[in-house]
Order: structure tokens, then sequence, then C-alpha cells
């Protein structure tokens, strides 16, 4: 257990320096059937996010639309951090309707038909999560 989060503290360490460096941008959509326990609902999804800055100065924008078409549906205006380590992206927004923080993580496999598909997960505490392998659509982390 020692040596996982040792691992993952390196790896926060990592995704914090390539963020400090670069731009980062994600973008996708689709559908899902989603994996998590007591859901087998079909979800779709739309998304775009994106960090541009440079040290500690950066700019957050994007949106992100989600339905699980049974009781969930989110819509990020608000963008307040964008992380990519190509192919996985994490953001995270706010959905002004709701009042949810909601964070998402996507990893981009590949091209649609050329492997296994590209993942989705998210989170949104006190909610719920919802994720699974992309069924249609396509996620491109740049």
């Amino acid at each position: 257990m020692k040596k996982l989060l040792k691992y993952t503290a390196y790896l926060a360490i990592l995704v914090m320096v390539v963020a400090l460096f670069t731009g980062c941008k994600a973008t996708g959509g689709g559908w899902f059937t989603n994996d998590f326990p007591g859901g087998d609902e079909r979800c779709t999804f739309g998304f775009n996010a994106q960090g541009k800055g440079e040290g500690l100065d950066w700019e957050y924008k994007g949106q992100f639309q989600f339905n699980d078409h049974n009781t969930t549906k989110i819509h990020i205006g608000e963008m307040y951090l964008v992380e990519v380590v190509d192919p996985v992206a994490n953001f995270t927004g706010y959905d002004n309707k709701s009042g949810y923080i909601v964070n998402v993580t996507v990893t981009d496999m590949g091209e649609p038909g050329a492997g296994p598909g590209d993942l989705i997960l998210i989170v949104i505490p006190g909610l719920g999560a919802w994720g699974g392998v992309i069924e249609g659509g396509n996620i491109q982390v740049h």
C-alpha cells in the first residue's frame, strides 16, 4: 500500500510538471453502457476541455454534457482544471443548474475500430459514478 501511495504521488507530480510546461486539450462525444453497479443504462456525452498558459498562469475553458437517460443530466459550462498526460485527460467543472462539481477522466485508446475502445469515467461526489468503454463515438486527447 505504501508503494502504491508513493507511485501515485510521483504520478501526480509528473502530471503537474507536464501541465506547467504544455498546453492541453481533449475533445469527444458518443455513448457507452454504464458499467457501475445499479446501472446498465445507455449514457451519452459530449465535451471539449482545454488548458492554456505558462508556469502558474493558466486559463481553462470548455464544456461537458452528460445524460444517463434515467435521472441525471449534467452540463458543465465552467472548467476549473484540465490535465493531460497522453493518452489520459482529467477535467473538473461545475454544473450551475444542479450545483454539482463533476470530475471526468477520459482515455484515448486510438481511432475507433482500431483496438480497444476509448474509456470514460464520470464522478459526481455525493451523487454517483458512471463509466465504461465508448461503444459509439470517439475521444481525442491532443
